[in-house]
């Protein structure tokens, strides 16, 4: 079985590219190519490229696959909860407010929307989160049927 290391390039669709730059920045990505067609290539620190922002052109997905695509989340990892709250704030500060923040049982995040409501999730990952999800899941708890129990905030 192949392990991998993490996720590479996420490529999106954005109604305002300017927008976008504006939240991916509060999140800590820099610009690193303004391409020719208008869009952009962000990172995060120390890496060449992460995020592909394109402008939305409905005319321009003629074919049913770029029809029916939809990111449902993206989500990053940080590694303390001092990260997390960090996170929190940063976004709070830019002008982007949190939707709010998940206890999961094994991981914690903070979730938000970008300007396109796609669903972006801060998350840091919880010691023995591998056991404690499965312990979730043989409990039944994974589904998140008392979800609402489980939101906290960082808000000052």
């Amino acid at each position: 079985m192949v392990r991998y290391k993490g996720y590479g390039r996420v490529h999106l669709a954005v109604a305002d590219v300017e927008k976008s730059r504006a939240f991916y920045s509060a999140l800590g990505m820099q610009v690193r190519e303004k391409r020719s067609n208008g869009g952009l290539m962000m990172a995060l620190d120390g890496r060449a490229y992460d995020l592909d922002l394109s402008k939305y052109v409905p005319e321009a997905l003629t074919t049913p696959r770029l029809l029916n695509q939809r990111v449902i989340r993206i989500a990053l990892e940080v590694d303390t909860e001092d990260d997390l709250r960090s996170a929190w704030l940063a976004m709070e500060a830019a002008g982007f407010r949190p939707k709010g923040a998940l206890d999961h049982g094994a991981r914690r995040s903070v979730y938000l929307h970008d300007p396109d409501a796609n669903t972006i999730e801060i998350y840091r990952e919880l010691p023995d989160a591998q056991e404690a999800y499965r312990s979730q899941v043989a409990e039944g708890t994974h589904e998140f049927a008392d979800a609402e129990a489980r939101f906290y905030s960082y808000e000052h």
